[in-house]
C-alpha cells in the first residue's frame, strides 16, 4: 500500500463507506434532473403515440356521427354521395370548374329523383324541395323548425342587415302569422 499504514488505510476505507450510506452526505436529486437522453425520448415517443391514439379516436367518432346522420335520411331519395366525408361536395366542385351552374345541377336531380330529395356535406343533410306545394307547407306550417343559423345568415348578409326580421327570416310562427294578417291586403283581389 505504498507507504501508508495498514491502520490508517482501513480507517479512510470505513470512513468512505460510511459517508456514503449517511443520509446526511446525500444530496437530494431531482426527478426531472437525471432523466437521460434515452428516457426523455421514452417519453416524447410515448406522448406522441398517446396523441396519436386521441387524434385516431376522434376521427373514428366523427366517422360514426357522419354515419348516423347517413342512416337517419338515407330513406330519403336522392344522388349518390360521390365521397364518405365530403358527401355531393366534389359533385358542386366539378359543377364551378366546369364553369356551369350548380341550380343547372340541383335541377337536374329533381328531375332524377323527384321533386323532394337530399343531398350531404360533412356531417349535413340538406332535404331540397322543388314543389311549390310543399315549398308552401313547410314554410307555412309551425310543426317544421327553422334553422336559426340559416336564418341569421339571411338577416345579416356580408356583415350589414339585409332582409331583416320580416316574412322571409321570421322564426317565430305567432310573428310570422301577425306580419302575414298584415300585409294580407296588399295582395287581395279587392
Amino acid at each position: 500500500m505504498l507507504g501508508i499504514p495498514r491502520a490508517v488505510y482501513q480507517s479512510t476505507s470505513r470512513m468512505r463507506r460510511a459517508t456514503k450510506t449517511c443520509p446526511e452526505n446525500e444530496k437530494p436529486t431531482d426527478p426531472e434532473s437525471q432523466l437521460t437522453p434515452r428516457r426523455s425520448s421514452i417519453m416524447i415517443s410515448a406522448l406522441l403515440l398517446y396523441l396519436l391514439a386521441a387524434g385516431f379516436i376522434a376521427v373514428l367518432a366523427y366517422c360514426l356521427y357522419v354515419l348516423h346522420v347517413h342512416q337517419k335520411y338515407d330513406h330519403i331519395p336522392g344522388p349518390p354521395r360521390d365521397n364518405f366525408l365530403l358527401g355531393h361536395t366534389p359533385s358542386f366542385s366539378r359543377s364551378m370548374q366546369s364553369e356551369g351552374l350548380i341550380h343547372d345541377q340541383l335541377l337536374q336531380w329533381a328531375e332524377d329523383y323527384g321533386p323532394v330529395y337530399r343531398l350531404n356535406s360533412f356531417h349535413y343533410a340538406v332535404i331540397v324541395v322543388h314543389c311549390p306545394e310543399a315549398t308552401k307547407k313547410i314554410l307555412m306550417s309551425p310543426s317544421y323548425l327553422k334553422d336559426p343559423l340559416v336564418y341569421k345568415q339571411l338577416f345579416n348578409l356580408f356583415g350589414k342587415r339585409f332582409l331583416g326580421n320580416g316574412l322571409i327570416t321570421a322564426m317565430d310562427h305567432d310573428i310570422w302569422y301577425r306580419q302575414r294578417r298584415i300585409m294580407d291586403p296588399a295582395f287581395s283581389s279587392s
